[in-house]
């Protein structure tokens, strides 16, 4: 379900909208402290919110997230 929300959001173009980027920041907080959601899917599409499994793990290459994301996870912010 929570792919699906941001793949919507991904459509309508909102991304860069600092409201959803202040989520996809807490979405990787709550990651980072309750792990990832259950999902298997066998095709996974190239956008970094269908691999929180590896950006939990830390397997996920940092240059694939967004500047925000990386910057975050950096603790810069």
């Amino acid at each position: 379900m929570l792919t699906d929300v941001r793949d919507a959001i991904e459509r309508l173009g909102l991304s860069e909208d600092e409201r959803v980027k202040a989520l996809d920041i807490e979405l990787l907080k709550r990651l980072k402290k309750y792990g990832p959601p259950a999902y298997r899917e066998k095709e996974r599409p190239d956008y970094w919110w269908w691999h929180l499994d590896d950006i939990y793990k830390g397997t996920y290459p940092e240059e694939k997230l967004p500047g925000h994301l990386r910057d975050w996870n950096n603790g810069k912010n």
